[in-house]
């Protein structure tokens, strides 16, 4: 899925719609392709490159510094490298990053892949001290999709991590294993633990039956989750993941004949989602806007779609349980690829191929 499409930024004044009008502004121009992003309380940006396992860091005036933060050895064939990130909820007093990433490593003469969560500590923008704290064997060395990779800390310092189904559709619904699926850990000093209150005892697993959850998003106005998922030629999806549920991909499913969006109640046991995508758009990066340079979009669920290069934004209704109305965002010129959240000055910012956007008001 990922692949390189570089594009020209440029500052334009464009309308949505009547009484929407603001600026599509390049932010910074990165020299990879950048795959997650989070702001620090100071302003300052961290991102991710998916093909050389850099971590970067942008000043709060947009200056890219030239280093990288920390740099990691990983596997970029496909899907594969340097994926995800989140800065740790204490992040202002321990200055810990997590990340995740497709790491190689040779075990008795053979090259295998494993995915990995690795937390470091940031010091003056240099990173230092890295610590595995999961790692999950791909199953195959050649076979390079669905490898999920994002992670996120909810409101209470528990940390989601999504994984695709490594290819194996039938690692989606085995809760023996953790591909396919977004998983919840409490951290408790340089460990992850299985909380208690998990839907699964024992079990890691926060929802299951997922073919490749790239991005999710907890929603700051009803604590939900927010998630895409990636289907075969048809299911692309934005999920409401509830703590539980299963999202209808299994061993066995066709993507000619099944195609279960389509036919939503044939069965009760899966969850449908909120929107689907057939034919398929590849939905990445999903955020919710809670900026105030733009109000007319605040609370709307935004998501990047790799195949179009577009950003979809969705108004929800008032339970925020189901899209009410979707648009696509004119960029003029601009594309949205991997990732968006909002930023500390009130602007909603977007990953390209070939930079980091933002929408901002107009003067």
């Amino acid at each position: 899925m990922w692949r390189f499409i570089f594009l020209v930024g440029l500052l334009v004044s464009i309308k949505a719609q009547p009484g929407i009008t603001y600026n599509v502004e390049l932010f910074v121009r990165t020299p990879n392709l950048v795959t997650g992003m989070e702001f620090a309380p100071d302003g300052r940006l961290f991102y991710t490159e998916k093909e050389t396992g850099n971590v970067r860091v942008v000043d709060a005036a947009g200056v890219l510094q030239r280093d990288p933060v920390i740099h990691f050895r990983v596997d970029a064939l496909g899907e594969r490298g340097l994926i995800g990130i989140a800065l740790d909820p204490n992040f202002s007093e321990n200055h810990y990053i997590w990340v995740y990433l497709t790491a190689p490593k040779v075990v008795d003469g053979v090259y295998k892949v494993w995915q990995q969560v690795i937390r470091f500590q940031e010091e003056n923008n240099i990173g230092r001290d890295p610590l595995v704290l999961l790692e999950v064997p791909y199953e195959s060395r050649d076979y390079s999709w669905h490898t999920g990779g994002r992670l996120r800390f909810d409101g209470e310092g528990y940390l989601y991590v999504s994984i695709g189904d490594n290819a194996n559709a039938a690692n989606a619904e085995d809760l023996t294993v953790y591909p396919g699926k977004i998983h919840r850990f409490e951290v408790i000093d340089d460990a992850l633990h299985i909380p208690d209150d998990n839907p699964w005892a024992n079990n890691s697993a926060f929802a299951i039956g997922l073919r490749n959850p790239i991005d999710f998003v907890f929603d700051p106005y009803s604590d939900s989750i927010f998630a895409t998922e990636n289907g075969p030629s048809c299911d692309d999806e934005i999920n409401l993941i509830q703590a539980g549920h299963h999202y209808g991909w299994r061993e066995g499913y066709n993507p000619i004949s099944d195609c279960d969006d389509e036919r939503p109640g044939e069965h009760p046991e899966y969850t449908y989602p909120l929107l689907h995508y057939t034919p398929t758009i590849a939905p990445v990066g999903i955020g919710v806007y809670t900026g105030d340079q733009i109000p007319v979009f605040e609370g709307n669920v935004f998501f990047c779609a790799w195949k179009d290069g577009q950003m979809r934004s969705l108004t929800l209704n008032s339970q925020r349980d189901q899209v009410v109305y979707e648009e696509i965002v004119d960029l003029r010129g601009a594309a949205c690829h991997t990732a968006v959240l909002t930023g500390p000055d009130g602007a909603l910012y977007f990953a390209s191929s070939s930079g980091i956007y933002r929408l901002v008001s107009v003067d």
